[in-house]
């Protein structure tokens, strides 16, 4: 596919993505997760280049200016979070209320097996369900920063942080939303993997056997 090619299929497909980037990455040291190279290639890079595959536009949320300034580089937008210490929910609001797309693939920055086919997929199911979000339903849990949502989660999400309820799960609470099982991932070829993240030193010491599985 040549660039002018990906770029009708992306503004076609109606979807932008947002790589969710402000943690602190405690249970590492404070390491920033999306610097951690996998297959010598940072995290982040990996997920921008997955998302750009399928995305009109590609941001990063971040939490400080540090977080800013060794992250810039690899997306077409940063955005700060407009009120620190509120997680996850804070940006994706944000982002929601920001979106020029019909659709709004999040994902966190520590999953290095990201995939376009997934998120095209919740999109299709998104749609074709004629609700608002499509959330991986995997391993027996749901995947709420792996997902797509539309911009009209917005509602949602500002009620969610008005009330101080910053959990995801209390958000997924008040949206409708379509759970996508593992069986309908893999049904469709896609490796349920997708969704596997990294939060601590022992999980990345274990994740580079995965990758040449």
């Amino acid at each position: 596919m040549n660039r002018t090619e990906q770029h009708a299929f992306q503004a076609e497909n109606g979807m932008e993505g947002l790589i969710l980037a402000g943690g602190k990455g405690r249970r590492l040291g404070g390491l920033v997760k999306g610097l951690l190279p996998v297959a010598g290639i940072p995290l982040i890079q990996i997920i921008a280049n997955e998302m750009q595959r399928v995305c009109d536009s590609t941001g990063i949320a971040v939490a400080d200016p540090e977080q800013a300034t060794r992250l810039h580089s690899f997306a077409n937008e940063i955005y700060m979070d407009r009120i620190p210490g509120r997680g996850p929910l804070a940006a994706v609001s944000d982002a929601f209320i920001r979106a020029r797309q019909p659709a709004v693939w999040i994902s966190a920055c520590d999953m290095p097996l990201v995939s376009s086919c997934a998120a095209l997929y919740m999109n299709d199911r998104r749609t074709a369900s004629g609700v608002q979000a499509a959330v991986p339903w995997i391993g027996g849990k749901l995947h709420p920063l792996q997902a797509v949502y539309s911009p009209e989660c917005q509602y949602a999400a500002k009620h969610c942080l008005q009330q101080e309820e910053f959990r995801m799960m209390s958000f997924l609470q008040r949206i409708r939303f379509v759970s996508v099982t593992e069986e309908e991932f893999a049904a469709k070829g896609i490796d349920i993997r997708f969704v596997t993240n990294i939060n601590t030193s022992e999980d990345y010491a274990c994740w580079e056997p995965m990758k040449g599985e």
